[in-house]
C-alpha cells in the first residue's frame, strides 16, 4: 500500500514537471510574441504616420490642370501676369482671372 502511494505521487511528481516544462516554454514564446507584437505596432504606427505624410503631400502639390505654368507657384510681375492671360486664353476650356 505504501509503495502504491509512493508510486502514485512519483508519477503526479513527474507529470507535475513535465507541465511547469511546458508552462515554462510557453511563457517564454508568449514574451517573444508580446515583444514581437509590440514591434509590428511600432512599425505600423510608422507606416501610418508615412502615409499620412505622404497623402497630405500629395494633396498638397497634386497638379491642378496639366497645363498651368509653374511660374504660378510663385508671385507674378506685370510681364508674367500678361504672358499667363495668354495661356489661359489658349487653354480649354477658358480660365478666368480676377481682375486686380
Amino acid at each position: 500500500l505504501l509503495n502504491r502511494a509512493v508510486n502514485i505521487m512519483k508519477q503526479i511528481s513527474a507529470d507535475d514537471q513535465r507541465v511547469l516544462i511546458q508552462a515554462a516554454a510557453l511563457r517564454q514564446r508568449a514574451a517573444g510574441l508580446k515583444e514581437q507584437a509590440k514591434n509590428v505596432r511600432d512599425v505600423v504606427r510608422a507606416e501610418r504616420g508615412r502615409r499620412a505624410r505622404l497623402e497630405a503631400y500629395f494633396t498638397y502639390w497634386r497638379e491642378i490642370a496639366p497645363n498651368w505654368p509653374k511660374d504660378w507657384i510663385y508671385e507674378e510681375g506685370e510681364e508674367d501676369q500678361i504672358r499667363t492671360e495668354r495661356v489661359l486664353k489658349a487653354m480649354t476650356p477658358p480660365y478666368v482671372l480676377p481682375c486686380p
